[in-house]
């Protein structure tokens, strides 16, 4: 039971999942905290908005912006909850008269990604050099937005172009070699020309979670330092909520029935990685939080090492 007196009230900013859709709606209460959800389309603005002015009190971040802006001073702290998770042996699209047919292939090419610190580049970086060999240091990194911390310089071997060449647009002109493009984007692309890097990416997906138990985070919640501070019963009670959500979304999974799109993809995931394909806490999570970790210090991303207890507020799993 909460001890809080009075009713708390909190903004937070993050997208609209299944598995925070009992918190929206108010199926599950939050004793003596409010939450104003503030709605923002499309989610990277509300990354660049907090990374830059930290204008909400709680938000979503992806792992890879969030663990730059905390090595270099960001006043806020993740808290264990993982809202968005998927493997990363699939989704880099080549053209097929590329002649890439692994990893080790790259070297030499150009590679084109949203950002250099996208957390999907982040990860299939950190999987193609454990894996496979690959010297990403070889590779031309061609990315075309900014990054969400503006400050932080690209390496020697990335090169920004203007956001107005497409990814899909310099795949067709035979700029770039391969690319990290999203599925919508892919349907784009004429049949028979493209092809993802790894034709057996699920076996080998299944493969790598099996050995490492690694299962990369795409989204967490962070949460300003000076809340914690000074209202630690609040936290407590709003990340107690969260985890009640996510309870009904895991039994609403386990049912079956009227599962969106994105939840239908979340239960086939749970043929891999068990019964709840969203942990929460750091104990279900300590390896994957260290892949991450490790994966961006070594691309150059971060100034030190960090802590998980640096990184994560500990107290709940």
């Amino acid at each position: 039971m909460s001890s809080l007196a009075a009713n708390i009230a909190f903004n937070i900013a993050i997208e609209d999942h299944g598995v925070t859709r009992a918190l929206r709606d108010g199926t599950v209460p939050i004793e003596g905290v409010s939450l104003n959800f503030v709605d923002i389309e499309p989610i990277v603005d509300a990354y660049r908005r907090m990374v830059r002015n930290v204008e909400f009190d709680i938000c979503q971040l992806t792992p890879t912006t969030y663990m730059i802006a905390r090595a270099n001073g960001a006043t806020y702290k993740a808290l264990p909850i993982f809202l968005s998770r998927r493997f990363h042996h699939a989704g880099l699209i080549c053209r097929a008269d590329a002649g890439l047919k692994s990893a080790k292939d790259l070297e030499g090419r150009k590679v084109g990604a949203r950002s250099y610190t996208l957390t999907t580049a982040v990860w299939s970086r950190g999987i193609y050099a454990d894996e496979f060999g690959l010297d990403c240091g070889h590779v031309t990194w061609v990315v075309n937005d900014e990054e969400h911390i503006a400050s932080l310089p690209l390496p020697e071997n990335a090169v920004r172009v203007p956001r107005e060449k497409t990814l899909i647009s310099m795949l067709e002109s035979r700029e770039i070699d391969a690319a990290f493009v999203s599925k919508k984007d892919v349907r784009k692309l004429p049949p028979g020309e493209y092809h993802d890097l790894f034709l057996n990416a699920a076996e080998l997906e299944r493969e790598w979670f099996g050995r490492t138990g690694i299962y990369p985070m795409h989204a967490l919640v962070v949460i300003r330092d000076e809340i914690l501070e000074q209202q630690p019963e609040a936290v407590r009670t709003i990340y107690n909520s969260f985890q009640s959500a996510h309870d009904r979304w895991v039994e609403h999974l386990d049912s079956g029935v009227e599962l969106s799109t994105k939840d239908r993809s979340y239960r086939d995931l749970t043929l891999v990685v068990g019964r709840d394909p969203l942990p929460y806490g750091i104990a279900a999570n300590r390896s994957s939080i260290e892949a991450m970790h490790d994966y961006a210090w070594r691309q150059g991303l971060l100034p030190r090492r960090m802590s998980i207890d640096e990184m994560f507020v500990g107290d709940f799993g």
